[in-house]
């Protein structure tokens, strides 16, 4: 509750911290929960828009705090007004989202980047105008190629400067971020990772971080 009233206190004060997200997660979010051994296909709709996920057969579907590397793409790609996006070192990502730094988190981390790599989008639309139906349809990954290092000793944050993670957006995505960067709430964000799965559920998606 402490950290509700914090969210809105800075949200009337317009003191906020900022991220990014793309429209198709806003609009119809990711799966909350890990889908069912085997299952690789996810749909989610909400009314005239539809999100089909595809998962990879090694690596499964994204889900859960997996909609979190998306937001932290988009973010960085806004703020570094290119498609090539590089940072630091992977706890710069648990960071931004308060979250603790040890090779358990690291692990999970690194899983959440290979089911969201192997991820294929589909993201459509359909409106009636006055003498026509009008679909729009488009699929996409994430990323076109991605080199992610993490540091096995949690003390240790930055690695040097050779082991720079690089991750290149592909095309599709990128090109939705530019065109329609949705700000997003990084206090609210945080509040949601830290929440049970049930809390999370209640809210619907993300969008709940939204700034009004």
């Amino acid at each position: 509750m402490d950290g509700i009233h914090l969210v809105r206190e800075r949200r009337e004060q317009g003191n906020q911290l900022l991220g990014f997200s793309s429209r198709p997660f806003v609009l119809c979010g990711l799966p909350i929960r890990r889908p069912p051994p085997g299952q690789i296909l996810y749909e989610r709709r909400n009314g005239h828009f539809t999100l089909q996920v595809t998962g990879h057969p090694e690596f499964g579907l994204p889900f859960g705090q997996d909609r979190l590397v998306p937001i932290f793409l988009a973010t960085l790609a806004v703020r570094q007004q290119s498609q090539t996006i590089r940072f630091r070192s992977a706890a710069e990502m648990l960071d931004s989202f308060g979250m603790a730094k040890g090779g358990k988190e690291y692990r999970r981390l690194v899983s959440a980047f290979e089911r969201i790599f192997g991820a294929t989008i589909f993201f459509g639309t359909e409106s009636m105008k006055a003498t026509a139906r009008v679909v729009h349809r488009s699929r996409f990954n994430f990323m076109r190629e991605a080199r992610i290092w993490y540091n096995r000793d949690p003390d240790q944050s930055v690695l040097g400067e050779q082991f720079e993670n690089v991750i290149v957006l592909s095309d599709e995505f990128y090109g939705e971020i530019a065109a329609h960067p949705i700000p997003t709430d990084m206090e609210a964000v945080k509040l949601l990772v830290a929440a049970p799965l049930s809390s999370i559920s209640s809210c619907g998606s993300l969008t709940a971080a939204l700034p009004h």
